[in-house]
């Protein structure tokens, strides 16, 4: 082995995962949440007091869940956006809205730091579901029945914390290191479907991490030696993210709910 001087910084990035709720109602995603009206005055509340929380972090560069051959068009809106020349939504690219975390989050704490741009670091994952679903239904049952179950549950409980808890306390419920772990599970589970000849389960998880590992990619592609990066991701991310970081030898996970 050569040396690896080249490849460790002697002060490492520091990097906060900020796992997040999407905060416009969707339908791509399995869980069905209803999040609360976040241009509402209470919700913008709420959220500047989580933006005063992040601030404190001090980060250099902010990344979002962005695909990154988007990037000229996603920064062109966010320049736009700290200027003040706000699109109107019908003259809208399909890049960001004006209720999502990426505007909400990610641009406003941007904006108060005097950032010039914004990073896009996400890239598409095709996730076999569908395969592995149609196996559990023909050959496990009570899998497709335990999947169902838990999403149902899962979903209860999200519009229980939107219905009863702040923005800031939802986020630290989701970026607890327990609740990441017991998320995560949901995906691992996925390798109780198939074996010997057909591995639809595990094409699900290995398809999630390609994604995260590609994710962590570009990550670091924008890394450069003491860094403090801000990465704001959907919360089902958080486990596979987490654990890159935490063994790469040039970054520093640091605990977004410390900031909560």
């Amino acid at each position: 082995m050569g040396k690896e001087s080249n490849m460790v910084y002697e002060r490492k990035v520091k990097v906060m995962v900020l796992g997040t709720f999407h905060f416009k109602e969707n339908d791509l995603h399995t869980v069905k949440d209803k999040p609360k009206d976040i241009m509402s005055d209470e919700a913008q509340r709420e959220l500047n007091e989580v933006l005063d929380k992040l601030k404190e972090f001090k980060p250099n560069k902010i990344a979002v869940e962005v695909k990154i051959e988007n990037s000229k068009v996603l920064n062109g809106q966010y320049n736009r956006w700290c200027s003040g020349d706000l699109i109107e939504e019908k003259d809208r690219e399909e890049i960001t809205d004006h209720r999502d975390e990426v505007e909400q989050l990610g641009f406003k704490l941007a904006k108060s730091l005097n950032h010039k741009r914004i990073y896009p670091i996400d890239v598409v994952g095709m996730i076999p579901f569908e395969e592995a679903f149609e196996y559990a239904n023909k050959n496990k049952p009570e899998f497709m029945e335990h999947f169902n179950e838990k999403m149902k549950e899962l979903e209860n409980e999200t519009n229980y914390m939107h219905n009863n808890l702040t923005i800031g306390e939802i986020l630290k419920k989701f970026n607890d290191p327990k609740e990441i772990k017991e998320q995560h599970k949901v995906y691992i589970d996925f390798c109780r479907l198939g074996s010997g000849d057909n591995y639809c389960g595990s094409d699900v998880l290995s398809k999630w991490y390609e994604r995260n590992i590609r994710i962590f990619s570009n990550l670091q592609d924008i890394s450069e030696e003491d860094d403090r990066i801000l990465v704001i991701y959907g919360a089902g991310h958080l486990a596979t993210l987490r654990e890159l970081i935490n063994d790469s030898r040039n970054m520093e996970l640091v605990e977004a709910i410390n900031y909560l």
